[in-house]
C-alpha cells in the first residue's frame, strides 16, 4: 500500500456529469468522502469500493447513487452504530461543504439501519446503511432534511467482515486520503459477486460492465492473476462453494447478469453489446491459473 497515494481529480469526475444531469449528485459525494478523509475514525476504518470507486479511478460512466465501503478490519458492528455514526458524521459533514466550497449545502445523516434487519448484528456477513440527505440552505428541502425526510439522498452501505487483500491509498485533495479496493480486490470482488447471484436471487448486470473495464488493465501480468484468484478464493469463503475453472460457464450466471444490461443504457452512451462483454469476462476467468 503506497503512502503517498494515487492521485483522484474529483474536479474532473464532476464535470464529467454534466452531460448526465447528475453534477449536483457527485458534488455532494465529493462532500461525503472529504468528510470520510478529514474524520480519523472513519478514514482508518472505511475502504472505498463499488461504483464510485469505479468511476472515480477506473473511469466508469455507470451511475451510481451509493457509495459502497468494506470495514478494513473484522471488527463486528453493535446496536450503538445510529448514534456513532450520527455523532461523528452530521459535524464532519458541515466542516467538509464548506471546505469544499459548497457553502449552500447542507447534509444531515437522515437514518442508519442494520441489516439484515432480523439479524444484526449478529449475523456473519453484517452491515450498516446510512442515508444522508442534502439540500439548498434556506430552501423548503432544507426544512424537510431538518426533520429527517429530505427528498434528495445518498446511500452509504457499509459492509462487515469482508475478506479484504491489498488496499490501495487514494489522494483526493492536497491533505486528505481515503482508503480503497485494490484492483486485484475489485475484480475479485466482482466475479464473487456475479457466481453469488444464484444463492442470493440476486441480478448482478453492472459486474460485466465493471469486470469488462478493469480486466484490460495492462498490469494484470501473470503474478497479478495469481492474487486475483487467490483473492476471490478467500472472497468466497463462508459464502459460496469453491469455485472451479468452469463456474462462469453456467448458464444461469449468464441470464441473471444479462436480464437487465439494456437498463445501463439510461447511464452508459454506446453501451457495448452484452455477449462481447461477457465473453471477455468469461475468458478472463477462465484463463486464470487454476492449475497452480
Amino acid at each position: 500500500m503506497s503512502d503517498s497515494g494515487t492521485a483522484v481529480d474529483i474536479g474532473r469526475w464532476i464535470r464529467a456529469a454534466a452531460a448526465s444531469g447528475t453534477r449536483r449528485q457527485r458534488e455532494v459525494t465529493q462532500i461525503i468522502l472529504h468528510a470520510i478523509a478529514a474524520t480519523p475514525s472513519l478514514r482508518e476504518a472505511l475502504c472505498l469500493k463499488g461504483g464510485a470507486l469505479m468511476g472515480l479511478v477506473y473511469g466508469s460512466a455507470r451511475l451510481s447513487a451509493d457509495i459502497d465501503f468494506s470495514i478494513t478490519d473484522r471488527r463486528r458492528p453493535d446496536k450503538s452504530v445510529e448514534q456513532d455514526y450520527r455523532e461523528i458524521l452530521d459535524p464532519a459533514l458541515r466542516h467538509a461543504a464548506t471546505e469544499c466550497g459548497y457553502t449552500d449545502t447542507v447534509l444531515r445523516v437522515q437514518g442508519v439501519k442494520g441489516h439484515p434487519e432480523n439479524r444484526f448484528p449478529d449475523a456473519e456477513f453484517p452491515g450498516v446503511k446510512i442515508r444522508i440527505g442534502y439540500a439548498v440552505a434556506g430552501s423548503r428541502q432544507h426544512e424537510r432534511l431538518l426533520e429527517g425526510r429530505a427528498s434528495a439522498v445518498i446511500e452509504l452501505d457499509i459492509s462487515f467482515n469482508e475478506a479484504i487483500g491489498e488496499i490501495q491509498v487514494l489522494r483526493i485533495s492536497e491533505k486528505n486520503t481515503l482508503l480503497a479496493y485494490s484492483l486485484i480486490d475489485m475484480i475479485a470482488e466482482k466475479y464473487r459477486a456475479l457466481l453469488q447471484q444464484k444463492d442470493r436471487n440476486r441480478y448482478r448486470r453492472q459486474d460485466i460492465y465493471d469486470l469488462d473495464i478493469l480486466i484490460r488493465d495492462p498490469d494484470l501480468d501473470d503474478a497479478a492473476r495469481k492474487q486475483v484468484l487467490e483473492t476471490l478464493m478467500r472472497k468466497c469463503e463462508s459464502r459460496i462453494p469453491a469455485p472451479d475453472s468452469g463456474a462462469m460457464d453456467d448458464p444461469e450466471i449468464r441470464q441473471r447478469a444479462q436480464a437487465d444490461w439494456n437498463t445501463l443504457e439510461i447511464e452508459v452512451r454506446d453501451l457495448p453489446g452484452f455477449g462481447e462483454c461477457f465473453e471477455r469476462v468469461r475468458a478472463f476467468y477462465g484463463k486464470l491459473p487454476w492449475g497452480g
